[in-house]
């Protein structure tokens, strides 16, 4: 409520995991649950439903206190009991990605396919053929030939726009994207 006060702080060896179970909670829940009982930890306005004074605090101690063995076999243990996992332990960097130094950039996992999107550089490596929102059995074609294998490369399209169609032989989907392939 813009006021300060001392209140009750976590003992500092749980600070950490606390952040974490904030964080996983905060985007995987609407904030409109916690309400008004976390007014001034959640925030309704804006996803991924942490307040400013939260986000900083949580950042802070989820930097200060990492992961140990015992929070990472709870959450080997979560898997086994629910079926998910809290990926801010499995991805601690994820956290700056979406409160922390890294905000507003997109977040990569190291050898996993990047997500499609709208405009590539010429000097970019590779092309993934991936998203999620596509069925994995997708078979490609761009600027209308096929393509064998996962990926393409953006130096072999060349600059400009490009047609990317697939179809889904399990799902009967079809669809079509087009990317654009600048200089850089």
């Amino acid at each position: 409520g813009g006021e300060e006060f001392e209140c009750y702080w976590p003992p500092e060896a749980l600070r950490g995991r606390l952040a974490r179970t904030y964080f996983y909670m905060s985007t995987l829940y609407h904030a409109d649950l916690w309400a008004p009982e976390a007014y001034l930890m959640m925030s309704s306005e804006t996803w991924p439903g942490l307040s400013g004074y939260a986000a900083g605090m949580l950042v802070d101690w989820h930097r200060s206190w990492p992961a140990g063995a015992d929070e990472i076999r709870l959450n080997e243990l979560g898997e086994r009991l629910q079926g998910n996992r809290n990926p801010f332990v499995d991805y601690p960097e994820l956290a700056e990605y979406l409160w922390g130094a890294h905000k507003g950039e997109n977040f990569e996992i190291e050898g996993e396919p990047k997500a499609l999107k709208g405009t590539y550089r010429l000097s970019e490596e590779r092309i993934d053929l991936y998203s999620p929102y596509i069925p994995s059995d997708a078979v490609w074609t761009v600027d209308g030939l096929s393509v064998d294998g996962a990926w393409v490369m953006a130096s072999g399209l060349g600059l400009g726009m490009h047609r990317l169609d697939y179809s889904s032989a399990s799902s009967g989907e079809r669809g079509r994207l087009t990317i654009n392939i600048v200089e850089g």
